[in-house]
């Protein structure tokens, strides 16, 4: 089965300036169109991306030490230090991680912390991290996932959206040995679409080209 997505601005995670449109077929890219050889395709079932951003799902790691690894909360590396290692070990080998708390999405209050028993710490929403109750000042885990993140480090820092999105992407796979199906929206890729709106929150989110989400 084919699809294709159209509408929008479309990262791969370069930014694409003519090749705006998405071909799909059995979840998997077929290939990149412009938007006139798209409306040559009538024929094909189409997904409106309704002027959002599309880019490559995200991969969240969730490890510290590959590579470089930076936090996308601005807490637990703070914004200056984020630029400076975007200096040293630039954007191609470092990988943005949520290092997310079990309780992400969820309400303030106590969650488990590492293993399912594990320690509880504390979810608080001002700022959006995770907490040690027992310990003043103490940091646990995040409270934002990786597509926040995006918005923190293009609020925060000197980085692009194309640049975070690729080490939200790109990177974390080919640390991962994904590099040839994820990471990218290039022909041969998986489907993996993520479209944010321009505030950057989450219109969309597709695997293999369904719509798993919003």
């Amino acid at each position: 089965m084919m699809k294709l997505f159209h509408g929008g601005i479309l990262y791969t995670p370069t930014p694409e300036t003519e090749r705006t449109c998405i071909l799909v077929k059995d979840g998997v890219i077929l290939d990149l169109l412009t938007a006139s050889a798209a409306a040559r395709r009538p024929d094909i079932e189409k997904a409106d991306l309704s002027d959002g951003i599309a880019g490559p799902g995200l991969v969240d790691i969730h490890c510290h030490g590959a590579l470089a690894s930076d936090f996308a909360d601005g807490i637990h590396v703070g914004p200056r230090l984020m630029e400076f290692v975007l200096k040293v070990k630039t954007g191609a080998k470092t990988a943005l991680i949520s290092d997310a708390l079990r309780g992400v999405g969820c309400p303030p209050g106590d969650y488990a912390f590492g293993p399912r028993q594990g320690k509880m710490c504390r979810l608080i929403d001002t700022p959006p991290v995770g907490i040690v109750p027992d310990q003043p000042g103490s940091l646990a885990s995040s409270a934002i996932t990786l597509s926040q993140g995006l918005r923190v480090c293009t609020e925060q820092t000197f980085i692009s959206l194309a640049e975070a999105w690729k080490m939200a992407s790109a990177t974390p796979a080919h640390i991962l040995g994904l590099q040839a199906r994820k990471g990218a929206l290039l022909p041969g890729h998986d489907a993996d679409i993520l479209v944010l709106r321009k505030d950057l929150s989450v219109a969309a989110v597709y695997i293999k080209g369904e719509k798993v989400s919003c």
